[in-house]
Order: structure tokens, then sequence, then C-alpha cells
């Protein structure tokens, strides 16, 4: 009875999951988004949601110093701090229910590179924060995703997202 029991169950879960599709990615290209130091290209479609904000006069720019791109199926959240010297960004900061899944640390040159992951009840964020303190400047790139699957799926518009900032200075 039992073994009849896991196998109707493994039955409905993997026909949930056929029914389910695989994850359609929006291939429309890419546009950019100028925040207050720094240009990025973004998936077009996603939505953008400014995060954190600066005082400077950004010359006709957005004052955004971090910046969150959510795509339109609401599956991942890419996102990225970029102020013009050093700051803190409250988008890495640990959220109420999340546990720390990964982390590590490592050099390049003077920069210090940390890269955390956490689980929250629904999704993973991971996000790589780039620290140079003896230039006082800062970086970090984040991505939320809900599911391994959507991680996979996402990853090379990701990819093509960090590698696409341009940073400005004063």
């Amino acid at each position: 009875m039992k073994v009849r029991l896991i196998v109707l169950l493994a039955a409905v879960t993997c026909g949930a999951m056929a029914l389910a599709g695989p994850i359609k990615v929006p291939q429309k290209g890419f546009t950019t988004y100028k925040g207050a130091w720094f240009d990025i290209k973004y998936p077009i479609g996603f939505k953008v949601v400014p995060r954190e904000t600066s005082q400077d006069d950004a010359e006709g720019r957005s004052n955004c110093l971090g910046v969150s791109f959510v795509s339109p199926d609401g599956l991942v959240e890419f996102y990225v701090y970029s102020p013009l010297w050093n700051g803190t960004s409250q988008w890495i900061q640990r959220r109420e229910g999340e546990k720390q899944t990964g982390y590590s640390r490592q050099r390049s040159g003077q920069t210090a590179i940390t890269y955390v992951t956490r689980k929250g009840s629904g999704y993973s964020r991971s996000y790589a924060d780039y620290e140079n303190s003896t230039l006082n400047t800062r970086k970090i790139f984040g991505y939320k995703y809900a599911s391994d699957a959507a991680y996979r799926a996402y990853k090379p518009l990701y990819l093509k997202f960090k590698g696409s900032l341009i940073q400005y200075a004063d």
C-alpha cells in the first residue's frame, strides 16, 4: 500500500511539473538604465525597482545607487549597487526568515570579493560584493530567483547584465 501511494504521489508531482512546462525566458534584447554613477544594460520588459538613492546632483540621470530589475513572470530579480565611492546596500542585508546557505571570500588585488547565498520562503538570493578599501569603492551584483530552474533559465541574461556595468567617477 505504501509503495502504491508513493508511486501515485510521484506521478501527480511529475505530472504537475510537466503541465507547468519549461520556463520561457523573454528574448527581446536589452536596454540601458542610467543610474547616478553608472550605466547598466537590463532585459527589455523587466520592471525597474529603485532601491538606494543618492542626494548628489546626478546631472539629469537617475539618482539611484542601487536598483533591481524584476522579470515579467516575477521568477527572478537582478540587482546592482554602484555608488560613486563606498556605501551601504540595504538589498544585501539578511531578511527575516532567511538562512545563509553559502559564503566565501577572496581577494583580487586590492579588492575583497564576498559571495553570499541565502534562502528564504520561496526564493534564494545570491550576491557578489566587490569592495576596495584602499580606493574606498564598492559594487554589488545580486540575483534573486524563485527556483533552481528559474536560476538556470535566466542565468545567461544575468551574466550579460552583470558584464554590462559601466561605472563613472566625478
